[in-house]
C-alpha cells in the first residue's frame, strides 16, 4: 500500500504508540483523583500540555484538551460568549466542514453568518473580507492552511483587521500544526484549533488555544475539567500521545520538510504531465510542502479514486469529512472552479514516511488508472454508438 492521504490522517509515530501503552495497561488512574495513581495521571496530562503549548508557541495554561479538531472548532465558535450588539460571525467560503457546521449552529441561535469569498487559490479575497468587518462582527475564523489546496493564509494581516473592529479571532490550524511554525503568543488571535492525528499522533484528541477563558462557555456541563471548558474525564493515553507527537513535530519543523516538499513537487510535475490541461489547484499562492491537488479535466475523480485504491494507492477527492459525497468539492467550487473540473480533482498529501520509491510507483499507478478509465469510456461510447445504430436500422 502507498498512503498519500496524510491530510486525512497520519500514521502514528512508534514513540507515540509506545508512550501511550502504560496509560492503558498499568497507570489507569483518573487525573482528577487525589491518590498517587490519579496524580501520576495528572502529571502526565500537564507534561503533555507543556509539549503541545511549545508546538503552538503558547503558555501551557492556555491549552484546553479536546477530542479533536472538530470539537476544538466548535468550542471556539459555538462556545463564544457574545457581547451586546455583536452577532456576526465571519468564515471563509472554502473553510472545512467543521467550521461551516459550527457557524451554522450559531445561525440557528440568531447569529448572522457571513461566508467571505475566496480567490482562485482558496485564500480570502482581501477587499471582500474587509467589507465583512464592522462593529457588529463578533468573531472571524481564519483557515491557516486550506486542507484541499494546501494554500497558506496570512494570519497576522487578517487578524489585525478583525481586531481593529473589536472582533475576536479563531484560527483553524488543523492542517498547519507540525508543518508550519505557529505563534499563538505573538499572533493577534484569541483561539486556535489543532488535532493530534494530523501530525502523527492518536485519533480522538486535539486542543484549543484560548487566550481569554472568560470569552468562552463550555458546550457540556460536568466535572469542571480543563478549566471548566471541557468537562469529562481526560483521555490520558491520547493526551500523552499527543504530547509526544507535538514534541516530534516541533523538531521536524527544521528537519524533514524540505525533503517532503521536494517529493511533492516531483509528484505534482509528473502528474500534471499525464493529462492535457491538468493543473495543480492553488498553485498561484504559497502552499505547504506536503499537499498537491491535481485537477484532471474531463476525468471522473470518484471513479479514478476507486481504480487507484484497487491498485494500492490511497488518495482522496478532498477533505476527508466531505470526500464521501459524490458532489464536487464545495471548497474548490468556491474558488470559481467549474463543477466539471472539480469532479476531476484528486488530492495527494505526503508525510515524513513517504519515500522516493513510493512517489515513483504512485505516478505509475495514476498513469495506468487514467489509461484504464479513458479506455473504459471509449468502449462505452462505442457500445452506445452501436446500440444507437441498431435502433436506427430497426426503424
Amino acid at each position: 500500500m502507498i498512503y498519500l492521504d496524510n491530510n486525512a490522517t497520519t500514521q502514528p509515530l512508534p514513540d507515540v504508540i509506545e508512550a501511550m501503552q502504560p496509560w492503558w495497561r498499568e497507570h489507569y488512574g483518573n487525573p482528577s483523583s487525589t491518590h498517587r495513581e490519579g496524580q501520576r495521571a495528572r502529571f502526565a496530562v500537564e507534561a503533555a500540555r507543556r509539549q503541545v503549548a511549545a508546538l503552538l508557541g503558547a503558555a501551557p495554561g492556555r491549552i484546553v484538551f479536546t477530542s479533536g479538531g472538530t470539537e476544538s472548532i466548535n468550542l471556539a465558535l459555538r462556545g463564544l460568549v457574545l457581547s451586546p450588539g455583536r452577532w456576526r460571525i465571519v468564515i471563509g467560503a472554502a473553510d472545512h466542514a467543521a467550521v461551516i457546521g459550527a457557524a451554522e449552529a450559531r445561525a440557528a441561535e440568531g447569529c448572522e453568518i457571513v461566508r467571505a469569498p475566496v480567490d482562485a487559490d482558496a485564500r480570502l479575497d482581501r477587499a471582500a473580507f474587509a467589507a465583512t468587518l464592522d462593529e457588529r462582527t463578533a468573531l472571524v475564523s481564519l483557515t491557516h492552511v486550506n486542507p484541499e489546496t494546501g494554500t497558506i493564509e496570512e494570519i497576522t494581516e487578517l487578524a489585525l483587521q478583525a481586531r481593529g473592529v473589536g472582533a475576536r479571532v479563531h484560527v483553524d490550524a488543523v492542517q498547519s500544526a507540525g508543518k508550519l511554525g505557529l505563534s499563538c503568543g505573538t499572533w493577534p488571535i484569541d483561539f486556535l484549533s489543532v488535532s493530534a492525528h494530523k501530525l502523527h499522533g492518536p485519533k480522538g484528541v486535539g486542543a484549543l488555544y484560548v487566550a481569554d477563558r472568560s470569552a468562552l462557555r463550555a458546550l457540556a456541563a460536568g466535572g469542571g475539567q480543563e478549566g471548566d471548558l471541557r468537562c469529562g474525564t481526560e483521555n490520558v493515553a491520547g493526551i500523552v500521545g499527543f504530547g509526544v507527537a507535538a514534541e516530534h513535530a516541533l523538531r521536524e519543523l527544521s528537519g524533514n520538510h524540505a525533503r517532503v516538499a521536494a517529493l511533492t513537487g516531483e509528484l505534482e510535475a509528473r502528474l500534471v504531465a499525464l493529462v492535457p490541461g491538468a493543473r495543480a489547484a492553488g498553485a498561484g499562492a504559497p502552499r505547504v510542502g506536503n499537499t498537491t491537488t491535481i485537477v484532471f479535466p474531463g476525468i471522473d475523480g470518484e471513479a479514478l479514486l476507486l481504480l487507484l485504491s484497487e491498485a494500492g494507492l490511497c488518495t482522496s477527492a478532498g477533505s476527508a469529512c466531505g470526500s464521501g459525497s459524490l458532489d464536487p468539492s464545495p471548497a474548490l467550487l468556491a474558488t470559481g472552479m467549474s463543477a466539471r473540473d472539480a469532479r476531476g480533482a484528486v488530492r495527494f498529501s505526503l508525510s515524513r514516511f513517504t519515500t522516493t520509491e513510493e512517489v515513483e510507483n504512485a505516478v505509475r499507478i495514476v498513469r495506468e488508472a487514467l489509461a484504464r478509465q479513458l479506455r473504459q469510456r471509449s468502449e462505452a461510447r462505442r457500445t452506445g454508438d452501436a446500440e444507437t445504430g441498431k435502433h436506427r436500422t430497426v426503424k
